[in-house]
């Protein structure tokens, strides 16, 4: 697409605007792209298939660095209310909210995300036949927009996972500033 084009450009210093002149090179750039999220649904068969729930444009793009998400919050706290309730991911497993590319054509297309970080988990009904998004146990602890209001929110899927991608390539990048962006992205990769 003309949007995941235009950030391979500004990621490999071939922006037209960012030359000096054709045979030069610009400023590489590392950029992270969420993969986006699956579609919030109560209903578990309308994403039972997570082939069904490709990477989103522009997290296609070569050179960026495509974040999705897996999880490590399986346990549902009774502060919740949802005490009959399971996750729907076990530890260690793809986040439900995180998108794949497991059936792209490999040999013609990059393997997308290249990189998972914690992204949340859902929770399964009793009897199995409704999926809840936000549940505070499962979520992730960030600073509200609202602080005055209250300090603290949860959030869930790729965004934060992406944040944290951005985060750790910021701590990298401090303490080898030396380091090209596509350094940077293969440490993070490898």
């Amino acid at each position: 697409t003309s949007w995941s084009a235009a950030l391979d450009q500004a990621a490999s210093g071939a922006m037209v605007g960012d030359r000096e002149d054709e045979n030069t090179i610009g400023p590489r750039r590392l950029f992270f792209v969420s993969g986006g999220n699956v579609p919030d649904t109560s209903d578990p068969d309308e994403v039972s298939d997570l082939d069904e729930f490709p990477i989103e444009d522009p997290a296609q793009a070569w050179n960026v660095l495509t974040v999705g998400g897996f999880t490590e919050k399986t346990e549902i706290g009774p502060a919740d209310g949802y005490a009959d309730w399971t996750p729907v991911a076990e530890v260690g497993d793809l986040s439900p909210y995180s998108r794949i590319s497991t059936d792209w054509e490999h040999s013609r297309t990059p393997i997308k995300p290249e990189i998972v970080f914690e992204a949340g988990n859902k929770a399964l009904s009793p009897n199995q036949t409704e999926i809840l998004s936000g549940i505070d146990s499962l979520s992730l602890l960030t600073t509200n927009r609202d602080f005055t209001r209250e300090s603290l929110a949860t959030f869930w899927a790729t965004s934060p996972a992406t944040a944290q991608a951005a985060g750790m390539a910021g701590i990298l990048l401090a303490r080898f500033p030396e380091f090209w962006p596509e350094t940077i992205r293969a440490i993070m990769v490898h």
